[in-house]
């Protein structure tokens, strides 16, 4: 196990709240991660997948290309890149 990149094992992450009218900041939100469900630590195997997916991020970024750019190059759906740039596994292996 590895401990989870969002949470650095804390089990929570630190979220602004802000007015949905007017967009002002109302304050900070303690939230349960999401990446890790509130584990503090993740497989491996993700973790290797949420690295790999910053270096892609990484590459477009380089290239100046946007998701949309992207996923059209790659002939895929910008919800597919942008899932291999968070490590979502891929549904159907």
């Amino acid at each position: 196990m590895s401990t989870c990149p969002s949470c650095h094992g804390a089990r929570f992450i630190l979220g602004g709240i802000v007015n949905g009218t007017t967009g002002a900041f109302k304050g900070v939100r303690r939230t349960l991660c999401a990446t890790c469900n509130a584990t503090g630590s993740i497989s491996e195997e993700f973790h290797e997948r949420i690295k790999r997916g910053i270096e892609l991020r990484a590459d477009r970024l380089k290239r100046g290309l946007t998701v949309d750019q992207e996923a059209q190059r790659l002939n895929l759906k910008p919800y597919q890149v942008s899932d291999l740039e968070n490590g979502v596994p891929n549904e159907n292996p």
